[in-house]
């Protein structure tokens, strides 16, 4: 019997084991701590948001050779946050006056911000993502998407109570993680975090939890030799794919509210 907790307002006794077929063991693993990426996992979105990226960039009158150097830059790890990517364009790569760094920053923050809320709102969440964060003993998103509006997007999207908790920048992702182990006591090893970009696989490393790269919406070019002799990863092509690799044990009718 694992404990489950739903939103943030009550605990279940949930009478159901998650394990998961791990390809780098060999075997299956049990499951206590589901971790989800947001785009390229919950939402189709990274292609909308690299292009929300050069709108952005090109709004503030960079050259649109600057702004394929920010959109290169971008796809060349998907999941850094974008208080750290305009930060860095502006401070190391386009080389503007020191004083106009932050006000550049935080007109881009403001400027991507809009412009990933209106994206969202045309979307759907993907079904698979969300019927298996229902069953997952605990579910959480660590994005590096803006937290305040990560949450402005579940809610509107009425998908935030099958998670948790809904994290996001401008905290890092290896800081979530550290604390949800401190919160709830569960191991890395029990832990499955699904992502399709470099900041997720490097997480998971960090921590040894086991990492299930989902190929199916990701734009990480370089994923094969970034991720060679990794021992805790798990390639999957699409959703069906990760569902087929796990199974429940239990049964779900059994919760009962403490």
């Amino acid at each position: 019997m694992t404990t489950r907790i739903v939103g943030r307002s009550c605990t279940l006794v949930y009478c159901i084991t998650m394990k998961f077929l791990s390809a780098a063991l060999s075997r299956r693993v049990n499951i206590k701590l589901l971790i989800f990426d947001c785009d390229g996992i919950i939402f189709d979105s990274n292609h909308l948001k690299t292009e929300a990226y050069r709108q952005t960039i090109r709004s503030l009158k960079v050259s649109e050779a600057g702004v394929e150097k920010f959109a290169n830059y971008h796809l060349s790890d998907v999941s850094v946050s974008r208080f750290v990517k305009f930060t860095h364009f502006f401070t190391d790569m386009y080389h503007v006056d020191g004083a106009s760094v932050d006000t550049l920053v935080e007109k881009a923050l403001a400027t991507f911000s809009s412009q990933c809320l209106a994206l969202y709102s045309q979307l759907t969440p993907v079904e698979e993502a969300l019927s298996l964060a229902e069953r997952a003993p605990i579910s959480c998103v660590i994005s590096g998407g803006a937290q305040t509006e990560l949450a402005h997007v579940f809610k509107e999207h009425n998908i935030h109570l099958h998670f948790y908790k809904i994290l996001g920048s401008p905290v890092t992702k290896e800081i979530h993680l550290q604390e949800l182990f401190n919160e709830t006591g569960i191991a890395p090893d029990e832990t499955l975090f699904i992502g399709d970009g470099f900041t997720d696989f490097k997480t998971a490393r960090k921590f040894g939890t086991h990492f299930c790269f989902l190929k199916q919406m990701s734009d990480w070019k370089d994923y094969e030799t970034e991720m060679e002799g990794a021992t805790n990863v798990t390639r999957c092509e699409h959703w069906s794919d990760v569902l087929k690799r796990i199974d429940f044990d239990g049964d779900d009718n059994c919760n009962a509210q403490k």
